[in-house]
C-alpha cells in the first residue's frame, strides 16, 4: 500500500541540524555530557532557544551546570512517575536565582515538554527536545 505522502513535493524543509547550525536548539548532550550520562539519558538530547533564553542565558557557568542538574532532575522524576509509554512527558523545572543586591533567592517555575522523536527528517536516532508548549 503506498504511503499517502509518498509523492507529495516538498516546497521547504528547515532540519534540525539547520536549527542547531542557527542556534534555535541547543545541543545539551554536547555541552553537558556528564549530567546526561548522570541521569542516564542514553539519547541525545536537545533544548529549544526560548527555554535557554529563559533558563540558561544569562547565567555564568557555574550557575548553568546547576540550572541543568535542576532541570534533568525534573525530567527524571517525571519519568519516573510516567504512567504510559507515550513520546512526550510534561514536567516543571525549577531555577534558582539570588536577586541582585539582596540575599533574597527566587525559585521561579517553568512548565517543560520533553518530547522523544527522530534527530531529523533524514536521522531516524531518538532525540529528546526540551521545549515549552508554544515551541511544539
Amino acid at each position: 500500500m503506498p504511503h499517502e505522502l509518498e509523492n507529495v513535493e516538498i516546497i521547504d524543509l528547515y532540519s534540525r541540524q539547520e536549527a542547531i547550525a542557527d542556534g534555535q536548539q541547543i545541543n545539551i548532550t554536547e555541552r553537558y555530557a556528564g549530567y546526561t550520562r548522570r541521569f542516564q539519558f542514553v539519547y541525545p538530547m536537545l533544548m529549544t532557544r526560548s527555554v535557554w533564553n529563559d533558563l540558561m542565558e544569562d547565567l555564568d557557568e557555574a550557575d548553568r551546570k546547576q540550572a541543568i542538574w535542576l532541570i534533568l532532575a525534573g525530567l527524571s522524576r517525571a519519568i519516573a512517575s510516567k504512567a504510559d509509554d507515550g513520546d512526550t512527558i510534561h514536567f516543571t523545572a525549577s531555577r534558582c536565582t539570588a536577586l541582585k543586591d539582596t540575599k533574597i533567592w527566587e525559585h521561579p517555575q517553568y512548565h517543560l515538554i520533553a518530547r522523544c522523536g527522530p534527530m531529523d527528517f533524514d536521522d531516524p536516532q531518538p532525540t529528546i527536545t526540551l521545549m515549552y508548549q508554544q515551541d511544539y
